[in-house]
C-alpha cells in the first residue's frame, strides 16, 4: 500500500476564527496547497482521509481537485491529534493495493512520517506532501516529498527541517 500524508496549508489565526478547530483556509494557503498538489509526480488517490478540523478538510479538497479525485472525502478523528496507532488502524483496514492520502495537523504528521520510515522526519510544513510505501506490521519506506516551496525531493537525506 502507498499513503500520502498531507499537512493542511496555512489557515486564518484562532482567534479571528473563534476558536482553533474553526480555522480556514487563507487565500495563500489556498494557493500553495493547489501548487503542492500539482507537483506531485503521481496524483492517483484511491481514498483521501481527512482530520474533521475545517482547515484538514479544505486541505483535502484542495488535494481531491489536485488530483482529479472524485469520491466523497472520508473522516478520521484520530489525525486531529490522536495517536499513531489510532491512525494507522484505518490504513491497516484497506488492501495492500490502496493508495490513502492522510490530511492531518502536527505534531500527528510528522509523528507518523517517523514511525512509518524508522527515523525522524525534520518536521512537517504546511501543504508538505510526503508519499510513502507502508506494509501492516513491517513499517514503511520513502518515495518522495513535495515541498510548499515547489520542490519534489526524490531522497530522503534531502529533506530538511522546515
Amino acid at each position: 500500500m502507498h499513503l500520502i500524508l498531507v499537512r493542511h496549508a496555512e489557515a486564518v489565526p484562532a482567534r479571528v476564527a473563534g476558536g482553533d478547530d474553526y480555522r480556514w483556509l487563507t487565500t495563500a494557503g489556498r494557493a500553495t496547497i493547489a501548487q503542492t498538489a500539482a507537483l506531485m509526480p503521481d496524483r492517483e488517490v484511491d481514498q483521501i482521509v481527512t482530520s474533521p478540523l475545517v482547515r484538514a478538510v479544505q486541505t483535502a479538497e484542495h488535494l481531491a481537485a489536485g488530483c482529479q479525485h472524485t469520491q466523497a472525502i472520508a473522516v478520521h478523528r484520530p489525525l486531529a491529534g490522536g495517536t499513531t496507532g489510532a491512525v494507522l488502524a484505518y490504513a491497516d483496514e484497506q488492501t495492500d493495493e490502496t493508495t490513502l492520502a492522510f490530511v492531518g495537523h502536527e505534531p500527528v504528521m510528522s509523528t507518523l512520517a517517523s514511525h512509518l520510515l524508522g527515523r525522524r522526519f525534520p518536521g512537517f510544513p504546511m501543504a508538505g506532501i510526503l508519499k510513502c510505501t507502508y506494509t501492516p506490521g513491517r513499517g514503511g519506506a520513502f518515495v518522495w516529498f513535495v515541498d510548499p516551496r515547489g520542490k519534489c525531493i526524490h531522497n530522503f537525506r534531502e529533506v530538511r527541517l522546515f
